[in-house]
């Protein structure tokens, strides 16, 4: 039999039961779990991870291209500022003088060497024998833009050629018909084995020549006298500028914009303009 107090002490420990569960209840967030939008989510971060995943090493490369460009642009701007010092010139020019006249079989010698980035290849102290020994070129400075060569046409081409205080002995080689320096750019650049038998050609696009000695002599011929002795020329100081310098075997063309020259003879030209023609056996303008 439940007595009355027992009722009351029941319904006194209900509150006391129920609480935490009413708690609970007001608490946690009601959800409604809907199977096809968590499908869709899921789906969702897992295309969103396979595409981190796959521009993972993409990333990655794009990061070591951008790091290798800027340690290139380091490098080469190291190099450059480099070359700028006389001392490394210098041990260039050496270097590349051995080595040419070793590769070619000719004496060449360079004192210094200037590689500009966006400038002329400029040459001091240039010197250049023929196959005899004798000197052919000597040069204080050099500057030289656009060489090329090709070996099929044994054609050398400078698209612009500066000359400061010069030095060249062009003669006939003893015992022979031809010039030093039609034998030095056949040695250097190969002899024409066809039946053609073209030589060897040098191409420039414009010159400038300032403080140029020339001169040319033939000894197999008596020198004269009196007169232009176009066998035995010597033109101790020349000063000429043009375009389209051709030199093919012993002869030479040029279109001149101005020369100024003084032969020993007594020969003067003062701003000579005009296409030339110089061979061993004639001179035309």
């Amino acid at each position: 039999m439940i007595t009355a107090a027992a009722v009351s002490s029941q319904e006194l420990s209900i509150p006391s039961t129920v609480a935490p569960f009413l708690v609970w209840v007001v608490t946690t967030p009601v959800t409604f779990d809907d199977p096809a939008r968590s499908l869709r989510y899921t789906g969702k971060a897992t295309s969103d991870l396979s595409a981190i995943k796959a521009y993972g090493p993409l990333r990655r490369a794009i990061r070591y291209l951008g790091l290798g460009a800027v340690v290139l642009l380091i490098v080469v701007a190291f190099l450059s500022v480099l070359l700028l010092y006389p001392v490394v010139q210098t041990g260039i020019a050496q270097w590349a003088s051995v080595r040419l006249s070793k590769d070619l079989g000719i004496d060449l010698r360079v004192e210094r060497v200037e590689l500009r980035p966006f400038g002329p290849l400029r040459l001091h102290g240039l010197f250049v024998a023929d196959l005899q020994g004798d000197t052919l070129v000597h040069v204080q400075r050099l500057d030289l833009t656009d060489v090329r060569y090709s070996s099929r046409s044994r054609t050398l081409r400078v698209g612009a050629l500066s000359l400061s205080n010069g030095r060249f002995a062009l003669r006939t080689v003893p015992g022979g018909t031809r010039s030093n320096l039609t034998e030095l750019l056949d040695h250097v650049l190969g002899t024409d084995t066809t039946s053609s038998g073209s030589d060897a050609s040098v191409l420039c696009g414009s010159f400038e020549l300032d403080g140029l000695h020339f001169s040319f002599h033939d000894p197999h011929v008596e020198q004269a006298r009196f007169g232009v002795d176009f066998s035995h020329i010597d033109i101790p100081d020349a000063r000429v500028r043009g375009k389209g310098l051709a030199v093919r075997g012993d002869s030479i063309i040029a279109d001149l914009e101005q020369l100024t020259l003084h032969e020993r003879s007594g020969l003067r030209l003062e701003r000579f303009q005009g296409q030339v023609h110089v061979s061993p056996r004639r001179i035309s303008v």
